[in-house]
Formats: C-alpha cells, sequence, structure tokens
C-alpha cells in the first residue's frame, strides 16, 4: 500500500520536500492540494501530484476545483446501507464546515456572512479546503507546518478524528522516516 501524504502550503518547498523524502522506507506518494498550489505560486520545479480543491465560490478557480461530492442521506435504521449514512447532527456530513469551526476556534463567519473576510480569515478558509480536499481523497497524512491552525489547542485531536486521517509537522514526519516508522501511518 502507498501512504498518501499531503503537504500544506507552509510546507511546499524544494528543500523541505527533498527533507522528507529522505529515509522514506515505504511507498509514499506526496501531493498538495491545488488551492495550496495557487497560494505559492512557485511550485513547478517540484514535480508532485496537485489534489483538486472543492470548488469555493469567489476563491477556486475553474477548472482546480471539483464540486462538492454527494451530500450523504440521513441515516435511517432498516433503510440505509450500512457505511451510507450519517446521524443527525453528525458534523463529519460536512467535512469542510466543520474544519473551520475547528482551525478558527468557533470565530468564522457563518454562511451568508463571508463576503469581506479579512486575511486571516481568507487564510483559515484556504485551510479549512486543504483540510477538506485531504480528507476526501482519503489520504492518510496531512504535513503542516501551521501548528496554529491544525495543531494547537485541541485542533489536530478534533481535526483528526474528524478525517480519520494523521495531521503531523514536517519534523514529526522527519523523525518517523528516520525511525523507519512510516509504516505505522498507514490504515489497517
Amino acid at each position: 500500500m502507498t501512504l498518501l501524504v499531503t503537504l500544506d502550503t507552509n510546507v511546499l518547498d524544494a528543500a523541505e520536500v527533498a527533507k522528507l523524502q529522505l529515509g522514506v522506507e515505504v511507498p509514499c506518494e506526496l501531493a498538495a492540494v491545488s488551492v495550496s498550489m495557487r497560494e505559492r505560486g512557485d511550485v513547478d520545479d517540484l514535480d508532485i501530484p496537485s489534489v483538486p480543491e472543492t470548488l469555493i465560490w469567489g476563491e477556486s478557480r475553474w477548472g482546480e476545483a471539483v464540486w462538492g461530492g454527494p451530500i450523504p442521506e440521513l441515516l435511517v435504521l432498516g433503510e440505509s446501507p450500512l457505511g451510507s449514512g450519517v446521524a443527525s447532527g453528525d458534523q463529519e456530513a460536512d467535512v469542510f464546515e466543520a474544519a473551520l469551526r475547528i482551525i478558527s476556534n468557533g470565530s468564522f463567519p457563518p454562511r451568508g456572512r463571508r463576503e469581506n473576510l479579512s486575511p486571516g480569515a481568507r487564510r483559515q478558509l484556504r485551510d479549512a479546503m486543504v483540510f477538506e480536499a485531504h480528507v476526501r481523497q482519503r489520504r492518510h497524512v496531512l504535513v503542516t507546518g501551521d501548528t496554529r491552525g491544525f495543531i494547537n489547542g485541541g485542533r489536530r485531536d478534533a481535526l483528526e478524528r474528524l478525517g480519520r486521517t494523521r495531521v503531523l509537522t514536517p519534523l514529526e514526519f522527519r523523525e518517523l522516516a528516520a525511525a523507519g516508522r512510516l509504516s505505522e501511518l498507514l490504515p489497517d
């Protein structure tokens, strides 16, 4: 099995990518979400695939984004096939909105009030776009240097539960690779 690793915007640097590839003992695919590739702008020399972001009006570009996936049905016992429905109030029914709440610590403006986002809120929006695309593509590990948005204050645990994924800093990823322990990140 190949370890699917998504690189956050702040990790898209040729030197950092080279460091992440050192000592990798399992088949590993590094990729970045299209919003990160666009935000960085200088990534042509990285030669890594792009994961398409989910289309966000006013942020995404046509041809670089995909429409949101199917909306899961509400779970009805005896009616919904196992694994196809979501429980009422299940935050996983909308990973993007749940990730926005976690990343912003609940301070992000609600839908319908997002026309004039501050630069900080715009970064949080893009962070949630990265996380949602990572989860939608069922990738295994998100590597980010953004500890404030993805790790601190219980955010890592909440995001990992939400997306059934792992969130690591570049240093943590490199340490696991150096110890020959990246295979622990592969799903069972």
